[in-house]
């Protein structure tokens, strides 16, 4: 039941901020968190797709957010400070939910998931 609590604390926590300082800091605790349950080595395997989510993120996000501080404008399309640090954010955020779920998914194994959500609650067949 911890772990599974610890997986939807991680995941709210990540929800709760917007600026890319903040869930930085909490991505940098999520990795503590996997490197002391011994987890960094299934997280190194998925290393491409975080890169691909840490470039793209802040490069799709920085067309599609308005802002006040226009860095670059090209006929249409602008790119803003606050778009450049709301998808900062968002990738640091998309980035750390996965991480918390590979931990979840490297320390628990499938008896300890289903008794944990026994124990809350929820019936075997869900």
């Amino acid at each position: 039941m911890t772990k599974i609590i610890s997986l939807i604390l991680l995941f709210a926590l990540s929800l709760v901020f917007n600026h890319p300082v903040y869930l930085l800091f909490l991505l940098g605790f999520t990795l503590l968190i996997g490197y002391k349950s011994q987890s960094l080595e299934n997280i190194w395997h998925i290393r491409v797709l975080l890169i691909c989510l840490g470039i793209m993120c802040p490069v799709l996000w920085a067309f599609f957010i308005k802002g006040e501080t226009v860095l670059w404008r090209y006929s249409f399309l602008a790119v803003s400070k606050e778009s450049i640090f709301y998808g900062l954010g968002m990738s640091f955020r998309l980035i750390m939910m996965i991480i918390s779920g590979m931990i979840f998914i490297s320390c628990a194994n499938v008896e300890e998931f289903t008794w944990g959500l026994n124990k809350l609650g929820l019936p075997f067949r869900i």
